[in-house]
């Protein structure tokens, strides 16, 4: 009977063992965090003075930590003044652990105005901004 009894135990445990496996509840080592990284490729050449009816040229990064290729979908906005935010989108593929960029422009078309220019990664939290005067 206590053979009986060990044996059962013994495979309760592994049946345990398995399931906890197969739904990822048992790790030997900490798992790797995803992520992604927004940010201006060249931050020291964003313009902060602005000239109406000047276009002007801005890069920005996208690096990938999701374990996965992902598609970045992005939203370039710039509010001038108290005007209508003007805004542009699109997609940007970026391999796993690898860094895709994109360089967007943007037309100035007030004066004596603040202008603001924002980055911003469609369904994720990560947004990136910069500001000037027209």
């Amino acid at each position: 009977m206590a053979v009986l009894t060990l044996m059962v135990f013994v495979a309760g445990i592994t049946l345990a063992t398995i399931w906890a496996h197969s739904n990822n509840l048992l790790t030997v080592s900490a798992q790797p965090q995803k992520y992604t990284e927004l940010y201006f490729t060249k931050p020291a050449s964003l313009p902060s003075v602005f000239v109406n009816g000047r276009t002007y040229t801005f890069a920005f990064s996208v690096a990938n930590h999701e374990a996965a290729s992902q598609k970045y979908r992005y939203r370039v906005v710039v509010t001038q003044g108290n005007g209508k935010p003007t805004t542009s989108t699109g997609v940007l593929a970026v391999g796993n652990g690898k860094t895709g960029t994109h360089t967007a422009s943007i037309t100035i078309s007030s004066d004596n105005q603040p202008v603001l220019v924002s980055v911003n990664l469609v369904g994720k939290a990560q947004s990136i901004h910069f500001k000037g005067e027209s």
